[in-house]
């Protein structure tokens, strides 16, 4: 299975499982709510700050494996120590 194609049936199956959801709308999304990521792997551009820094830490949190793409070493180190 191609990147593009793993890419497309994560962002399906993603919707899907919001279709089916009884998520109220008046409830805000948290990251509480994203589902059990284990033995999923996840690239996140700019993951040193801001919200690739929270989107890091939330799939870390939910189980993926994620790595970090930052501009220098230096950068996702000092991320990863956070």
């Amino acid at each position: 299975m191609s990147m593009v194609d793993t890419v497309t049936e994560n962002v399906s199956t993603f919707h899907n499982n919001l279709s089916g959801s009884t998520m109220r709308a008046d409830k805000k999304w948290t990251t509480k709510d994203i589902p059990d990521q284990t033995d999923r792997k996840a690239t996140v551009t700019g993951a040193n700050t801001g919200i690739g820094f929270e989107t890091a830490k939330a799939l870390t949190a939910a189980g993926a494996e994620v790595k970090l793409a930052c501009r220098s070493a230096t950068n996702g180190q000092d991320a990863v120590n956070r």
